[in-house]
């Protein structure tokens, strides 16, 4: 709506208002703190704003005045400037600058709140950032940066690479911005109409490169085992041209694998004073953790130390690697065993040490979850035992007759001291031994086992040693029953190899009453075994036999026997007088 300066309406056609589009009217915002792209705005826009200002002219000269053209249109635009913090740096460092980008937006006509930040906002903003002539090299080199609004914005973290043998200096890294903008807004009577722009400015942000202190890593080291601790050493120059001072050096590990000091997570040691082109061993404490494979392990090191001037700095950023050694290789293996149910036995092993160090202090123990197994005695010490070395352990182990035969596990551990005097235990080392079924200890025979009811005489009787061991001192004693008994019940033997067999007699007599059959007799041993032990031996029952004697059940044995030595004679002296 149009007036004169009487406040009368003018009657102009609503069809013929024109749309307006204002832009920046300020020629130092285009130029100012970098180099401006090309505004982009249609032919027919540029010939609105012709046409409204050829009519607000005309309006003046003739006393009019549009009062939506005074209050309902903003404009303006946004006005960047970009800094850096922290954009010191020393030769071969790979590091992250923080770019911030400051927005003093411009504000050519006020109205509305909502609108007038929107002519200030750099939107949909792109930074891209290149080394220019700098040596720098930069790996972030697009930053979608988005709405960019009145004030500070940032960081923007740019990563970078500062190479070696970077000469000191300044160098500047070019920083261009893309964006767009709404110059104008016209937003009464109809919906706002926003007449927008596309920007690009370019800026130049300063990285210094110091000559100082840098450290590189040469070398490291370490001789913990997966499942335990150990030292870590890692050998750095000091590469730079300066002498570093009070230098703190901390290694920190990023996984649940490995851990460092009493934290766990990091461990510092500590340099007083690191001369240019000085190399220096830093060592750690570190322990591996049980579950650990064995590859590499990346280590960063955070280096600080004290410059010339005395000012503490940030070294470059070092990462160093742990690979650990394999856990201890303990082994057992050769399994020799002589177990039978109801008998002691022993078990032979030998244990190895497989690498990759020598232990000290070790010790074998033997463990079965078998009640009816009872290992008599349960741990041996091995001493020393060096890489590759060997030995051979026996356990005696006693097998209950309540034991089943048949293949059994034995869990043997070793337990030793590690090259720090920590005490270290093998998991459990399986072995499988064989327990062979019960038989008796001593097989009895009767050599000539017959009797004359109410005659006496000598029995003799064939015992072998039927065990695996050899046996002493082995004391032999019968039991007889009515109607047998004994006279000489005992007999000895000195000592019995496994099948060897020995004669032994013993005297009986049988009652004028004994019938003609064959009676039980009990025998039993008492032994030494190879351990020293005494031992009494099961109840062995052989058959004695009695025959009735002639007559009343037939002549006595003596007169038999002189019969049959008469017979002899007079057979002997016929055959001497017939070859005479």
């Amino acid at each position: 709506m149009w007036y004169d300066l009487c406040g009368r309406r003018l009657n102009v056609r609503s069809d013929s208002r024109v749309r307006t589009r204002f832009a920046p009217t300020d020629r130092r915002h285009r130029f100012a703190h970098g180099t401006h792209g090309r505004s982009t705005m249609t032919r027919d826009r540029r010939l609105g704003v012709a046409l409204v200002a050829l009519l607000l002219v005309g309006a003046s000269a003739f006393g009019v005045v549009s009062v939506s053209a005074a209050n309902k249109t903003v404009a303006g635009h946004p006005d960047l400037h970009a800094s850096v913090t922290d954009n010191e740096f020393t030769t071969g460092t790979e590091a992250t600058l923080d770019l911030y980008v400051q927005n003093d937006g411009v504000l050519t006509q006020g109205g509305a709140a909502e609108y007038q930040e929107r002519v200030k906002t750099a939107r949909s903003t792109q930074l891209s950032i290149s080394g220019g002539s700098s040596p720098i090299t930069v790996h972030t080199k697009q930053y979608p940066a988005g709405n960019i609004v009145d004030g500070t914005n940032g960081p923007y973290s740019i990563k970078l690479t500062v190479p070696e043998g970077t000469k000191p200096g300044t160098y500047y890294l070019n920083v261009r911005a893309q964006y767009k903008y709404t110059g104008a807004v016209n937003y009464d009577p109809e919906q706002p109409e926003y007449v927008d722009y596309q920007q690009t400015k370019t800026f130049r942000v300063p990285v210094v490169v110091r000559d100082r202190a840098t450290f590189s890593v040469v070398n490291s080291t370490t001789n913990a085992q997966v499942n335990q601790r150990g030292t870590y050493n890692v050998t750095v120059k000091n590469t730079g041209s300066e002498v570093a001072t009070n230098v703190v050096a901390e290694a920190t590990s990023g996984t649940d694998a490995l851990t460092f000091g009493s934290t766990g997570q990091s461990a510092s040691t500590s340099v007083a004073t690191w001369e240019p082109g000085e190399t220096k061993t830093l060592s750690y404490s570190a322990a591996i953790a049980d579950t650990t494979s064995v590859r590499d392990y990346s280590v960063p090191l955070h280096i600080t130390f004290a410059d010339a001037d005395g000012v503490t700095r940030e070294a470059n950023r070092l990462v160093s690697t742990l690979r650990p050694k394999p856990e201890q290789d303990l082994d057992v293996g050769h399994v020799d065993s002589d177990l039978r149910v109801g008998t002691d036995g022993n078990v032979s092993v030998v244990v190895s040490n497989d690498g990759p160090v020598a232990i000290d202090h070790a010790t074998v123990r033997l463990a079965t979850s078998d009640d009816a197994i009872t290992p008599q005695r349960d741990e041996y010490a091995l001493g020393r035992l060096g890489v590759g070395d060997v030995a051979t352990v026996t356990f005696p182990v006693e097998v209950s007759d309540s034991a089943e035969s048949g293949p059994r596990q034995f869990d043997f551990t070793v337990s030793y001291k590690n090259q720090f005097n920590d005490s270290q235990q093998s998991d459990p080392l399986p072995a499988t031994v064989p327990v062979a079924a019960e038989r008796d200890r001593f097989v009895v025979e009767p050599v000539n086992g017959t009797l004359s009811a109410g005659g006496s005489g000598t029995v003799r009787f064939h015992v072998t040693n039927n065990g695996d061991r050899p046996v002493t001192n082995v004391n032999a004693k019968v039991y007889a029953d009515d109607p047998i008994s004994t006279g000489d019940d005992e007999a000895f033997v000195s000592s019995l190899a496994p099948g060897e067999t020995e004669t032994i007699a013993f005297s009986f007599a049988a009652t004028g009453s004994a019938l003609s059959k064959t009676y039980p007799v009990s025998m039993d041993f008492q032994y030494d075994d190879t351990d020293g032990e005494t031992k009494l031996s099961d109840y062995y029952q052989v058959p004695l036999a009695v025959h009735e004697s002639g007559g009343s059940g037939g002549p006595p044995l003596g007169l038999i026997g002189g019969i049959v030595v008469l017979l002899l004679v007079v057979g002997g002296g016929y055959v001497y007088y017939k070859r005479r």
